[in-house]
């Protein structure tokens, strides 16, 4: 099999983990940890939900930066991404199991996120082990709530070659194009759900949990753009690693532009915020990052690349973790304090990196052994 020669993108690596932090504290927020919490920096962490994006196109970019220029066998390819994966997925779920079959059917008349899911357990339980949940909108919250993002990859990574192998026959300004395209059909289908409320309520955000708004968010057909913009920006960027000179202007951009859109994210509708608005702003971070220009070297320090290295445990981790550390009978603390909060995202991100030394890097090593 040809190999490909590519040198590592270190700093893509490392700034998984301020990204993931960010969703971290989003999610702390969001089971009243953050309560101390000023309502302006409240408001702000709010916003983190955006990240998703972010890592679908980043999951994008970086496989193809990896497959593009070497030839793969397709059963080896998903067998690796699979054993990528499920392990940690599934000890995540271990972690959850407690709070997910003991509470959720007892709460389910009480808590909306619980209903479907108490009232059809053995359903919700296939389509999570099966990493079915994100096609059933009332079943992505099941069991672990943040499970549904691999939900979401497991489809991408389905794709992957076929994809790539169309991708791989546009010219530079025909990615372009389909990046852009990608981009407006995402909001456009946003944008549609604004203008219709099939939902029939006006005014939603991340606490609501309706049907369409649920699909919009996590359904992997809607999510797709994200990832294609991913991939083509990573053959966009194969075919012109020489222009360095783009590497800090791009990296200005997407910053003043994420600035900008928290600036006057009270005039932006959530659904639209939430589904690819940021795009823009994260392919150009990531396209910065990846021409490795000379102030980036930081994003190079070892530990912080280990830290991004165990960004997919800490992903799946976090929410479970923190609701048993929050959580008394299934119900959030009515007041937090900041060492409360600091130490429970210090577990997590311990909890974390075990993880990623005890479980996914030995399912790595013996999947290199055995294919």
């Amino acid at each position: 099999m040809k190999t490909s020669n590519q040198p590592q993108l270190k700093s893509l690596s490392s700034i998984r983990f301020p990204a993931i932090l960010i969703i971290v504290i989003f999610h702390l927020r969001a089971i009243n940890g953050l309560s101390w919490a000023s309502s302006r920096v409240s408001d702000i962490i709010g916003l983190g939900y955006v990240m998703v994006t972010f890592f679908f196109i980043l999951s994008g970019f970086v496989l193809t930066y990896t497959y593009a220029e070497r030839e793969f066998d397709l059963r080896r390819f998903w067998r690796t991404r699979l054993a990528r994966l499920y392990p940690i997925y599934l000890l995540s779920l271990i972690v959850a199991a407690p709070d997910f079959f003991q509470n959720v059917p007892r709460l389910a008349d009480e808590i909306p996120i619980y209903t479907w899911a108490g009232h059809h357990m053995g359903t919700a339980v296939a389509l999570v082990l099966t990493m079915c949940q994100a096609w059933v909108p009332q079943a992505t919250p099941a069991w672990n709530g943040v499970a549904w993002f691999v939900s979401v990859l497991i489809f991408f990574y389905a794709l992957f070659p076929f994809l790539l192998r169309w991708l791989k026959w546009l010219s530079s300004r025909g990615l372009v194009v389909i990046c852009v395209f990608a981009w407006l059909f995402s909001q456009g289908i946003a944008i549609s759900y604004v203008i219709t409320s099939p939902d029939g309520v006006a005014n939603v955000d991340s606490g609501s949990f309706l049907f369409w708004l649920t699909v919009i968010k996590m359904n992997p057909l809607v999510r797709l753009p994200e990832f294609i913009i991913g991939m083509s920006c990573g053959i966009w960027f194969l075919r012109n690693k020489h222009r360095k000179f783009l590497a800090t202007p791009m990296v200005l951009f997407g910053v003043f532009f994420i600035l900008a859109t928290i600036a006057m994210h009270h005039s932006i509708p959530y659904i639209v915020m939430h589904t690819g608005f940021f795009a823009p702003a994260f392919t150009a971070i990531i396209l910065g990052l990846a021409f490795r220009p000379a102030w980036s070297a930081p994003f190079e320090w070892r530990p912080l690349v280990l830290l991004g290295e165990a960004s997919y445990a800490l992903f799946l981790l976090h929410l479970p973790i923190l609701i048993i550390w929050l959580f008394v009978d299934a119900k959030p603390p009515s007041v937090s304090t900041p060492e409360n909060s600091m130490i429970g995202v210090g577990i997590t991100i311990f909890a974390a990196l075990l993880a990623y030394w005890i479980v996914e890097k030995p399912a790595r090593k013996w999947l290199s052994r055995s294919t």
